[in-house]
């Protein structure tokens, strides 16, 4: 549901078909609320134990989500020709944890929900330091 909601939106977005207003006025307030509930999901389903029992998986995947892709996509960005604040933006969006709709996705396809929920925590703090490393770094 989630890819098909998304290839769904970029189509409807792409071909700039709009909503009618009542139903803009209803889905607006909606949307707004998708972070915050998505958040509060993760914050229900967290156990910060899970994380202490799996600390190499959360090491691993946080040095290669929060250092590894933004150095990665930097090289790649580089390397296609982008300069300054394009690649600024583009660091910026791979430097950030991993999202909340994981979580949601491991608990709905029976992966380790409170070990995703521990990770995107973590994640989330740790962002708060590599994010203005990598982009210090960078420039």
């Amino acid at each position: 549901p989630l890819i098909i909601g998304s290839v769904a939106g970029m189509v409807w977005s792409y071909f700039q078909i709009g909503f009618h207003p009542l139903v803009a006025g209803i889905l607006e307030p909606l949307s707004d609320l998708a972070l915050p509930l998505g958040l509060m999901t993760v914050g229900a389903g967290l156990q910060l134990k899970a994380l202490r029992n799996a600390s190499m998986p959360f090491l691993v995947a946080a040095t290669a989500k929060l250092v590894g892709f933004p150095l990665l996509t930097s090289a790649l960005a580089l390397l296609l020709g982008m300069e300054g604040l394009m690649v600024q933006v583009v660091v910026l969006l791979a430097a950030l944890p991993t999202a909340t709709s994981s979580y949601i996705l491991a608990r709905q396809l029976g992966g380790d929900a409170p070990l995703m929920a521990a990770i995107i925590s973590g994640q989330t703090l740790l962002a708060m330091v590599t994010i203005p490393l990598v982009l210090g770094l960078l420039w």
